[in-house]
């Protein structure tokens, strides 16, 4: 069958004669696809409110780090002097460009007085005698830490804020120096979480070291009482003055030699060597777990107690029990020693 348009019919009656059907038009029984939307539509609210997003989190930046951002730009660029005869506060954080630092000089005299406090997080502390009449303090900064320089009363305060500083990409570590008028007959105390010190030269009524961890060095010092405090590390000393010696440690090695007085010392498992010039009237050692040497004059003569549980105690001199000097050992386990010299 022929169904090629004959140009003698009309359209309509060519789609009724062949039953064509109009595309154009809806028919009834045929459902009709919808219309779907532009995606252009749906995309435009996703990129607007990702805009939003991005400016909020872009402003809370900005809220964050900026005071951060020009606290450290005013670190860099403004000068701080101080120039205060009594009461001192001494303030420089760390400068990216390497070290900055401190000086400060206090007239003990006028100040009368009785303590020097030197507290460090992680720093190197040098304490020596001079001849003038001022404390000398220099600070050598290097790490993002506070520093200040103060007074209280009769007290001198030298301290940190306690934090331990970031060390990446620093070489070098803080450094205090400190000169003390040899006039100076008060107490010193030093503090020191980690790090070096070196005492020397310097004399009072008390000196006080507590260390977490760290080396500590004294020479010729001459004090009424030396007190030690000491979580691990290790403390020497050598020419030592002192009439009476409190040691306290749990851990690490202590080496002591000069005129050491009577000694009271307990420690949980550090090594002690005390080297004495002469044999004071007590000496009162107790361990749980460690060593302990003592070395004495050949002529020196004492009262001997001890009490061992699982530990051993050797002693090189003859014993007398009517000494006024008594030598008291206590150890639970380890071994102590009483050599002569």
């Amino acid at each position: 069958m022929d169904n090629s348009n004959n140009p003698n019919e009309s359209n309509s009656e060519q789609h009724e004669k062949y039953g064509w059907q109009d595309e154009s038009e809806p028919q009834p029984n045929k459902p009709q696809p919808e219309k779907r939307r532009g995606s252009g539509t749906r995309i435009l609210p996703l990129i607007i409110g990702v805009l939003l997003i991005g400016a909020g989190v872009l402003s809370l930046i900005s809220i964050v780090a900026a005071p951060m951002f020009f606290v450290h730009r005013t670190s860099v660029s403004v000068p701080i002097t101080i120039d205060v005869p009594v009461e001192v506060q001494a303030y420089m954080p760390f400068s990216v460009n390497g070290g900055t630092s401190i000086e400060s000089q206090i007239d003990l005299n006028e100040l009368n007085a009785t303590e020097i406090s030197v507290s460090a997080a992680v720093a190197e502390i040098f304490i020596t005698a001079h001849d003038a009449e001022e404390l000398d303090i220099r600070i050598e900064m290097y790490n993002d830490v506070k520093y200040s320089v103060s007074t209280s009363g009769s007290r001198v305060i030298i301290d940190n804020d306690n934090r331990l500083a970031s060390r990446v990409g620093r070489s070098s570590t803080d450094k205090l120096f400190i000169n003390v008028p040899r006039s100076y007959n008060g107490n010193l105390t030093v503090r020191l979480a980690a790090g070096r010190a070196d005492i020397s030269g310097v004399s009072g009524d008390n000196i006080k070291i507590e260390m977490a961890a760290g080396d500590f060095t004294l020479a010729d010092i001459e004090y009424n009482v030396l007190r030690l405090e000491m979580a691990a590390g290790s403390l020497k000393g050598r020419n030592i003055s002192a009439e009476r010696l409190d040691l306290n440690a749990s851990a690490g090695v202590i080496d002591l030699a000069g005129d050491l007085g009577v000694t009271d010392s307990a420690f949980a498992a550090a090594s002690l060597t005390l080297d004495y010039n002469a044999v004071p009237s007590s000496i009162n050692l107790e361990s749980a777990v460690g060593s302990a040497n003592i070395f004495l004059p050949s002529d020196a003569e004492f009262n001997l107690r001890t009490l061992a549980v699982m530990g051993r105690v050797t002693n090189d001199f003859t014993t007398r029990v009517d000494s006024a000097n008594v030598i008291s050992i206590n150890m639970a386990l380890g071994q102590a020693s009483i050599r002569k010299k």
